[in-house]
């Protein structure tokens, strides 16, 4: 079984893209969360931010975690 280096492999993923200027939410969690009150929340995976900025453009306090430096640069 050969050993795959899961940071290298999305660092290497999303160098291979153009960065966001404007990174937008998954289009279901705007669903599911527009109608709740502001709390905490935790984004394993962030990728580029969009979940995580939405959610602290609307007074939630984001936790925003990827293995990838070059998704959240």
């Amino acid at each position: 079984m050969e050993h795959v280096d899961a940071a290298a492999f999305w660092d290497t993923r999303y160098a291979e893209q153009p960065a966001a200027s404007d990174p937008r939410p998954n289009v279901r969690l705007v669903e599911m969360v527009s109608e709740l009150s502001p709390g905490d929340a935790l984004d394993l995976g962030c990728g580029g931010g969009g979940d995580a900025l939405w959610l602290a453009e609307r007074g939630w306090r984001v936790t925003a975690l990827d293995v990838s430096a070059v998704a959240t640069a």
